[in-house]
C-alpha cells in the first residue's frame, strides 16, 4: 500500500499570513538590551520618545516613523524601516547597532497595533496589541466572546489600512485558520452581526426553560382530565 503521507495526499493546507509592512507615522517599540546597564539606560531612554499603552496596561517606549520612513535612535542616527516587516526592521536595526557596540540584542514590536471589536460581543472596544501576530479568535476572546445574540457564521472584518476593504468570515469554519483573514492587521475592525432571533425580536429560550414549561403543561393537562 502506498504511503499517502509521502505522496502528499494528506498534507495540510498551508497557513496564509499577510505580514504587516511598516508605514510612516507608525509607532515602534524598540528595546536594545545589554548586560551593561549603562548601555541599556543610554539606548532605551530619550526625551523625544513617546509611551505607548498596550491592552494589558503596560507602557512601552515608542519611536515614531517619520514621513520619510526613518526612526532616529541615540548614536545610531536614522534607520530606514518603512516597507519592512517587524522582523526585517529588527534585523536592520540589529546590524546598525552592531557597528557601534557588540554584545547587544534588539527587540522590535509594533506599538500602534490596535484592533476594534464591535457588535454582539460582551466587551466591545479598542484593544492595543504587542504581538505582531494576532488572530481573530484572540480578538474575540479579548472582547469577552460573542454574547447570546452574536452570529458566529457572519463576522465582518473591516481592513482600515486596505481602503476599508470588508471581508466576511465564519468562525465555525475549520478552514478559517488557513485563510488570509485568520491573522489580523493593525487597525482592523471586527463587527459581529446579530442573529435573526434578535433582528426579529424573538428570544432564544434556554433548554431548561422549555423543559420546565412542557412539564408544567403536562401536569395541567393531567389535572383537568381528572
Amino acid at each position: 500500500m502506498q504511503d499517502k503521507t509521502a505522496s502528499g495526499d494528506t498534507s495540510k493546507p498551508k497557513e496564509s499570513y499577510n505580514e504587516y509592512r511598516i508605514k510612516a507615522n507608525d509607532e515602534l517599540f524598540i528595546q536594545i538590551q545589554s548586560i551593561d546597564e549603562k548601555v541599556n539606560s543610554y539606548f532605551n531612554y530619550d526625551k523625544t520618545n513617546q509611551y505607548v499603552q498596550t491592552y494589558s496596561g503596560v507602557y512601552l517606549i515608542g519611536y515614531t516613523v517619520n514621513d520619510s520612513g526613518y526612526v532616529y535612535l541615540p548614536t545610531i542616527d536614522k534607520v530606514l524601516v518603512k516597507g519592512l516587516t517587524v522582523n526585517q526592521a529588527k534585523d536592520t536595526i540589529q546590524s546598525k547597532v552592531n557597528q557601534f557596540i557588540s554584545g547587544v540584542s534588539v527587540n522590535v514590536k509594533l506599538g500602534n497595533f490596535k484592533i476594534t471589536v464591535l457588535g454582539e460581543v460582551n466587551r466591545p472596544g479598542t484593544y492595543y496589541i504587542i504581538n505582531s501576530r494576532f488572530t481573530i479568535f484572540e480578538a474575540i476572546g479579548l472582547a469577552g466572546d460573542l454574547n447570546l445574540y452574536g452570529n458566529r457564521l457572519n463576522v465582518k472584518i473591516i481592513h482600515s489600512n486596505d481602503n476599508n476593504r470588508i471581508s466576511v468570515v465564519d468562525l465555525t469554519d475549520k478552514k478559517l485558520i488557513y485563510s488570509s483573514e485568520y491573522y489580523l492587521l493593525p487597525n482592523d475592525i471586527i463587527y459581529v452581526e446579530a442573529t435573526k432571533s434578535k433582528i426579529y425580536g424573538t428570544n432564544p429560550f434556554p433548554l431548561a426553560t422549555i423543559v420546565a414549561a412542557m412539564s408544567t403543561l403536562i401536569l395541567l393537562l393531567s389535572y383537568f382530565k381528572k
